[in-house]
């Protein structure tokens, strides 16, 4: 799949967990990601610093109307954050590519919650090195299931058809 078309399909299957999405088409997305969010920072930057050395300049409390500025700088944040929301959907249709469910990517995340839970449950009763052991093994386990799901979208798809649907090219 070309640049533009992998871009265009991930953004047009923003809610479209089913079906199969190739190695290209995912990575371009990414690559795509990747620009738009450095291509923002610029001004993003720019504006935030801008922003703080006029809020150190104001020594009377100023009006609630926001200055332009911030209004730009708003908006720019929320514009950060928009490509990530198809992310989900390409991580799916990766995994299903390679035959793998979509609800694998969650796997991190899991992890990480019975890593809060492991700490709040502790507290101070749990001590020595029974503390270090489980910890460590719930440190390692979210961090590991990350690489693992990032070695499962570079994987080749499988070139037969699968329970997902047909074969991507």
């Amino acid at each position: 799949m070309r640049i533009i078309s992998s871009i265009k399909a991930c953004i047009w299957k923003t809610i479209d967990f089913t079906g199969r999405g190739s190695r290209s088409e995912f990575w371009f997305y990414i690559l795509f990601i990747l620009l738009f969010t450095i291509f923002l920072l610029f001004p993003f930057e720019y504006i935030s610093n801008t922003l703080d050395d006029i809020d150190s300049i104001r020594t009377a409390p100023s009006s609630d109307e926001p200055l332009w500025m911030e209004k730009v700088y708003n908006i720019l944040l929320i514009f950060m954050f928009l490509p990530l929301l198809p992310l989900p959907a390409a991580i799916s249709r990766r995994l299903h590519d390679i035959g793998r469910s979509g609800f694998w990517q969650l796997l991190p995340f899991v992890f990480m919650l019975l890593l809060v839970i492991g700490l709040f449950l502790s507290g101070t009763n749990f001590e020595g090195l029974a503390y270090l052991v489980v910890m460590g093994c719930l440190l390692a386990l979210p961090i590991f299931s990350f690489f693992l799901i990032l070695f499962w979208l570079s994987k080749k798809g499988h070139s037969e058809n699968n329970k997902f649907g047909p074969a991507t090219i």
